[in-house]
């Protein structure tokens, strides 16, 4: 009696030991029969997840998800080529092996080769392996122009990124200066009201009223003269303490 399965076959028999062999060969060419299937379903979800990755691409753009899965995908890719290499070195090493294991048989064990039709089982998994290479190599070269396309898009990405921080950088770097000659100017017109000041309660300022250097009284010289001095001197000290500050900064969290 000869009971089939997915996976093997069962005979009942007075002797089955004299039918180990074939059943032992058949369940290897079940087993490579249900690897291959399995291959070919990973395949073809495979291909479903990149044409949703596709759609999804065209229609919200790329994220960081989108950049692993393509990654996995390659992974995959290279895991079902390696799966469907062993299955193809596997049918080398029995296409050298059968003339050798085939003669040995007895009539008993061909005819049952014959009812297994281990023959046909053995040609179609020949031929969906050479069909699984092709369909995988159209599935590779999908993934491999997704990788580029994310890839170019991720630089794209990248550029606007620098190009905006770049800007401001600029627009940060004006406004610092700005607030600088802003500040050394709050600085200066502080002096010189604290100058104005000390003239007033000195009782120098009738002298500096009367006497004047080419028509300009010698207060208005002294004034101009000494809140240009403090700008300057007030500007060059701040620039040097944001220098300063920047520069502790950076050797901290260099």
């Amino acid at each position: 009696m000869l009971v089939l399965g997915t996976s093997g076959a069962i005979v009942l028999s007075a002797d089955p030991r004299k039918y180990e062999k074939v059943m032992y060969f058949y369940s290897l060419l079940k087993g490579m029969e249900a690897t291959q299937n399995n291959t070919f379903a990973r395949i073809g979800l495979a291909w479903d997840d990149i044409n949703a990755l596709q759609r999804k691409i065209r229609r919200k753009g790329l994220t960081h998800r989108d950049r692993e899965h393509i990654a996995e995908l390659l992974g995959d890719i290279s895991l079902l080529e390696a799966i469907l290499t062993y299955i193809r070195k596997t049918l080398s090493g029995l296409d050298e092996e059968l003339p050798v294991f085939l003669p040995g048989l007895s009539e008993e064990e061909r005819h049952l080769l014959d009812i297994l039709e281990v023959d046909d089982v053995l040609s179609e998994i020949r031929l969906r392996i050479d069909d699984a290479f092709f369909v995988l190599e159209d599935l590779e070269k999908e993934v491999t122009g997704l990788s580029t396309l994310a890839s170019t898009l991720h630089e794209g990405e990248l550029r606007r990124v620098f190009s905006a921080l770049r800007d401001n950088t600029a627009h940060s770097v004006a406004i610092g200066y700005a607030l600088e000659m802003l500040e050394a100017l709050i600085f200066g017109v502080y002096f010189i009201e604290l100058l104005n000041f000390v003239i007033i309660y000195s009782g120098g300022e009738r002298w500096l009223i009367e006497h004047k250097i080419f028509g300009i009284p010698d207060g208005a010289v002294l004034v101009l003269l000494t809140g240009v001095v403090t700008i300057i001197i007030a500007w060059r000290l701040i620039k040097f303490m944001h220098e300063n500050t920047y520069n502790r900064f950076k050797e901290k969290f260099a």
